[in-house]
């Protein structure tokens, strides 16, 4: 049970921290189209976040924990193998 709240918290610090890192990135651009752009990141970043908690959502009422388990590790093998 302490491994499942530490990785919440895990998850938690990288989430805060790749969201401010691409903040702060967005800010340092020097261009006309500067606000465009941070409003395209919000509404990316929040669209991908409601997607995955309206899923999780569904998953769990539809499944258990083993099917969630499974599909994210799917997902997590998917976009692995489409970077390579």
């Amino acid at each position: 049970m302490f491994a499942f709240f530490m990785s919440l918290v895990l998850v938690g610090v990288g989430w805060a921290l790749s969201f401010n890192g691409g903040t702060f990135m967005l800010n340092a651009l020097k261009s006309k189209h500067k606000l465009q752009l941070q409003g395209l990141n919000s509404m990316f970043v929040f669209g991908a976040n409601l997607l995955a908690s309206s899923s999780v959502g569904l998953i769990l009422a539809y499944g258990n924990c083993g099917v969630l388990q499974g599909v994210v590790l799917g997902v997590i093998g998917g976009l692995e193998c489409s970077l390579c």
